[in-house]
C-alpha cells in the first residue's frame, strides 16, 4: 500500500508534463487517463487496500491536484481523482474508485469516498 504514495512522489520529482497539459481535454476521462492513468490507479489500489485510511485517500488527492496544477499551469486545478474512471479492469466503460470499493465491500471506503464527493450515479 504505502507504494502508492511513491508512485505518486515519481510525479513530482520528474515533472513528467512540464506545463503542456491542455485543462480543457482533461474534463474527459479518457483522455485524463492517458495523461493520468497511473495516479488514477495509484489511487483505486489506495482505495482497494485494506490498510488505507481516509487521510491516504486526501493525501492522494492533494498531490495529483498539485501535480495537475503544476503541469497545467493553472492554479488550484482540482483532478477530481475520486470521480475519475479507471481503465484498467473495464477497458471499455471503466470504473469509478467507489465501484471498487462497493465491490470489495469496504464500507468504510465507501462512506470516506462520498465524504471526499465521490459521485454515486458515476
Amino acid at each position: 500500500c504505502s507504494s502508492d504514495l511513491y508512485e505518486i512522489d515519481k510525479y513530482d520529482k520528474k515533472n513528467l508534463y512540464g506545463g503542456d497539459i491542455n485543462a480543457a481535454n482533461l474534463v474527459n476521462d479518457h483522455n485524463f487517463y492517458k495523461e493520468y492513468g497511473e495516479l488514477v490507479d495509484s489511487f483505486v489500489d489506495t482505495v482497494c487496500c485494506v490498510d488505507s485510511t481516509r487521510s491516504d485517500l486526501c493525501a492522494l488527492m492533494s498531490r495529483a491536484d498539485k501535480i495537475l496544477s503544476q503541469d497545467t499551469g493553472i492554479e488550484n486545478q482540482e483532478s477530481n481523482l475520486v470521480n475519475r474512471l479507471s481503465y484498467r479492469h473495464e477497458t471499455g466503460d471503466g470504473r469509478t474508485p467507489l465501484s471498487y470499493a462497493v465491490a470489495k465491500n469496504m464500507k468504510q471506503k465507501t462512506y470516506d469516498l462520498i465524504d471526499l464527493g465521490a459521485d454515486i450515479s458515476k
